[in-house]
C-alpha cells in the first residue's frame, strides 16, 4: 500500500518521493492493484494496531472521495470465491480477525521458539461455552 501511505503523508505537509521501476497505474508497479486485503490479527499487538489504523483510514478515504475500496465480510463469506467472481482481480492476504466473541486483538503472542510458556493464557471451558453462547458484544 505505498501508494496510498505516500497520499496519506503528502496530504498532511509530508514532503514524499515515491519511486517505482513502473509508471503509476501500471499493473507491475509495486504501488498498483486492483484489490487489497486489509488483515488485524496479528501476533504483535502494535503491529495488529497499526493494522487496524490503516483499514480506518482506507474507511476515511472512502467517506472522502464517495467510491467504494472495502468490503466487509463475516464468516459466511468465501472471499476466494468473491474475488474470483470479481473477474480481474486477486487477493494477497487474507486473515481471520475474529470468531463469534472471539477477536484477535485479545490475543496473546506465544513464547520465542524453544522457549515455554510461564503462565499460558487459558480461559475456562465453561467461560469460552458461555461467551459463545451469549449474544455479540459490539468490537472493542
Amino acid at each position: 500500500m505505498g501508494l496510498f501511505t505516500a497520499d496519506f503523508a503528502r496530504r498532511r505537509g509530508a514532503s514524499v518521493l515515491l519511486l517505482d521501476q513502473w509508471r503509476l497505474g501500471d499493473p507491475r508497479a509495486a504501488s498498483f492493484s486492483l484489490t487489497r486485503s486489509i488483515r488485524n490479527d496479528y501476533l504483535d499487538p502494535e503491529y495488529a494496531r497499526l493494522a487496524f489504523e490503516a483499514r480506518k483510514l482506507w474507511l476515511d478515504f472512502q467517506r472522502e472521495t464517495g467510491a467504494s475500496f472495502l468490503i466487509e465480510c463475516g464468516s459466511g463469506t468465501y472471499v476466494r470465491s468473491l474475488i474470483a467472481d470479481l473477474g480481474d482481480a486477486y487477493c494477497l492476504e487474507l486473515r481471520r480477525t475474529a470468531i463469534g466473541p472471539f477477536d484477535v486483538r485479545d490475543a496473546v503472542a506465544p513464547p520465542p521458539p524453544g522457549a515455554r510458556w510461564s503462565e499460558p493464557p487459558l480461559i475456562a471451558l465453561e467461560r469460552a461455552l458461555a461467551m459463545a453462547s451469549s449474544p455479540l458484544e459490539p468490537p472493542h
